[in-house]
């Protein structure tokens, strides 16, 4: 027997009910059999599977996570890689370049009512990741903005995190100022501190560089989690 169903769930043959691996999907109904963790943040209906519309929608792990990269990811791939490892285990996830703002608020607003977003951006992504989570209205339930570089324009730090459930930054402090990847984010507007006492967790790292997305996603300190700690504790 195969027991692959609707992307994303994997059948029980002793219950009749398919696994999806942070809720159990029941087909004879078209139902969850848990309700919605996010509450009546996703929608009147907690148990509604992909908005009642499996026909049109997908919804692997109920979960929508969105990395954005900075200036000049396409070649670094910085955050690119590190999204390509991600997507093996989180396959209802994505990747845009910081120039695709309109494309990451299209894909969070066509995202179904009750699968919470989370949007990781680095460098000006992160200022991206930010612009696209005021834009959107309270879509976002997660927002990790590692090292934000924003050169043109001033994002209203406490707007951002009145715009997002959670939100976490992160400060590469570390290295030379003249380090390559540290003086061109000098040049382009590092955030800096900006977000420390408005962000719902602010970390400095004073052991990074700007270019060290990896390590900065794995920042974290006495009773605070890292980045990547904190997105895995959205998924449950």
């Amino acid at each position: 027997m195969l027991n692959l169903r609707y992307p994303g769930q994997y059948y029980d043959a002793e219950s009749g009910t398919n696994y999806n691996m942070f809720r159990t999907y029941e087909p004879a109904t078209g139902r969850y059999l848990q309700s919605d963790p996010t509450g009546l943040d996703g929608d009147i209906s907690t148990y509604a599977a992909v908005s009642n519309s499996p026909l049109n929608r997908i919804d692997p792990d109920g979960l929508r996570d969105i990395f954005v990269g900075g200036f000049g990811d396409s070649t670094s791939q910085i955050v690119q890689s590190y999204y390509a490892n991600y997507a093996l285990t989180h396959p209802d996830s994505a990747y845009y370049q910081w120039t695709q703002q309109s494309a990451i608020e299209a894909d969070i607003n066509s995202t179904p009512a009750g699968d919470p977003v989370n949007l990781i951006g680095h460098s000006y992504g992160g200022d991206t990741a930010a612009a696209a989570a005021l834009h959107t209205c309270g879509r976002v339930n997660l927002l990790i903005t590692i090292d934000p570089v924003s050169r043109w324009h001033y994002r209203g730090m406490q707007n951002i995190a009145n715009a997002v459930n959670n939100w976490v930054d992160v400060d590469a402090e570390g290295g030379s100022l003249f380090q390559p990847s540290n003086f061109i984010a000098g040049i382009g507007g590092a955030w800096d501190g900006a977000p420390n006492g408005i962000a719902n967790t602010y970390i400095q790292d004073d052991l990074v560089n700007h270019e060290d997305f990896s390590q900065m996603m794995n920042a974290s300190g006495p009773g605070v989690m890292s980045p990547a700690q904190v997105l895995s504790r959205a998924q449950q």
